[in-house]
C-alpha cells in the first residue's frame, strides 16, 4: 500500500478491477519481461507455466504475468536493477506506474495474475539478471539457426 497515492482508491481498483495502478520507485522497482523471452529462458510451453517456473526460480519472490500484454513483471527493491540494459527487457522505476493485480489473484484469469504467492518482498536481481540473459542467449540461438 505504500506504493499506493491513495490506498483508498487502490482498494476500489483492486476491488472493481483486480488491478491497482501503483507507482513505481517506492516501494519496489518492476522489471518487464516479454514472454517469449521467459519461456526460452524457462523451457516453458506456454505463458503461464514460464512465470511460475520464473517465480520458482527466483525464491517465490513477486512475479505476475500480465495475459494481455504477454509481459511478466517482477518487482524488485528500488535501485536494485544494474544499470546496464538489457535489449527487449525494460526497468520501471521511479516515475513509472505499474498496474498490479490483488495480492490473492494467483490463478489465471482475468487480465493479470502473481505467478506464485509472493514468499518475499523482492526479486532477487543476480538470479534474475541471469534468467533474461539465458533467455536472451537462447533467442540468439533461434535467430542464428533460424
Amino acid at each position: 500500500m505504500s506504493a499506493a497515492e491513495s490506498p483508498a482508491v487502490a482498494v476500489e481498483e483492486w476491488r472493481s478491477r483486480d488491478v491497482a495502478l501503483l507507482a513505481c520507485g517506492r516501494a519496489f522497482d518492476a522489471v518487464r519481461v516479454p514472454c517469449d523471452l521467459v519461456r526460452l529462458a524457462t523451457r516453458a510451453t506456454d505463458d503461464t507455466r514460464a512465470g511460475a517456473l520464473m517465480h520458482r526460480a527466483l525464491g517465490g519472490g513477486p512475479v505476475f504475468l500480465d495475459r494481455v500484454a504477454r509481459q511478466v513483471y517482477a518487482l524488485t527493491a528500488c535501485g536494485a536493477w544494474p544499470a546496464a540494459r538489457l535489449p527487449r527487457v525494460e526497468h520501471l522505476g521511479q516515475g513509472c506506474y505499474l498496474g498490479v493485480p490483488r495480492i490473492d489473484r494467483t490463478a489465471p484469469a482475468g487480465r493479470a495474475h502473481w505467478c506464485g504467492p509472493p514468499a518475499r518482498c523482492a526479486c532477487p536481481t543476480r538470479p534474475l539478471h541471469a534468467l533474461i540473459a539465458l533467455g536472451l542467449e537462447r533467442l540468439g540461438q533461434a535467430e542464428a539457426n533460424a
